[in-house]
């Protein structure tokens, strides 16, 4: 699609949702621009946006405030070290979130994702090489009986403790994928067998 064709249509303070996959069109230039332009998402996808730099994602992302569902995929040009995720300024709305193949992501970044949205419920971190249980911690910690749904896939530093973490915190989990069969195993033998005892 030709940008400059639908870029009024981007633009407008009336949109509420925004999904940009695989359009190397999408520059920092009109990320600025969507920033300023007054709208106020609620919904955000942003897939192989190779022209974007961090400090643009951040900056855009700081700028909205009814944000509640976020997915980042295939970002590895954002070699910020998590920064957009710490300078999110939204007053904790996000209910939503989706990481994929952000290779820079750490846990550190997990951490101060979940300390300032802890009201998310849908959870889904994958191929993200540089997360260990440290980071799985901090999500049972954070959001705890708010997590409802969680998936981990191929997050190979996240160990049976962090898992137990999740199994100890998160106990209104209604759906729990995990790639691992051995650990899922020894997940549900937590929940099943050691869990209620941390139930009030």
């Amino acid at each position: 699609t030709n940008l400059a064709s639908v870029k009024r249509h981007l633009l407008s303070p009336d949109l509420k949702r925004l999904s940009i996959i695989d359009c190397p069109q999408i520059t920092n230039e009109f990320m600025m621009e969507l920033a300023m332009c007054g709208c106020q998402l609620t919904s955000v996808e942003f897939s192989f946006a190779e022209l974007i730099q961090g400090a643009v994602m951040t900056n855009f992302l700081s700028s909205q405030l009814c944000l509640k569902s976020l997915t980042l995929q295939h970002l590895d040009i954002i070699r910020t070290d998590g920064y957009y995720f710490r300078a999110i300024n939204c007053p904790a709305t996000l209910t939503n979130v989706e990481l994929t193949h952000i290779h820079q992501t750490s846990d550190a970044d997990i951490k101060a994702l979940v300390e300032q949205n802890p009201l998310i419920e849908n959870l889904s971190l994958e191929f993200l090489p540089n997360v260990s249980s440290d980071g799985i911690r901090a999500v049972a910690e954070h959001l705890n009986k708010n997590l409802l749904e969680l998936s981990l896939v191929n997050m190979d530093k996240v160990d049976k403790a962090g898992m137990f973490e999740i199994a100890k915190h998160c106990t209104n989990l209604r759906r729990w994928a995990y790639q691992c069969l051995t650990v899922a195993k020894i997940i549900m033998i937590a929940i099943n067998q050691n869990v209620s005892r941390y139930n009030p």
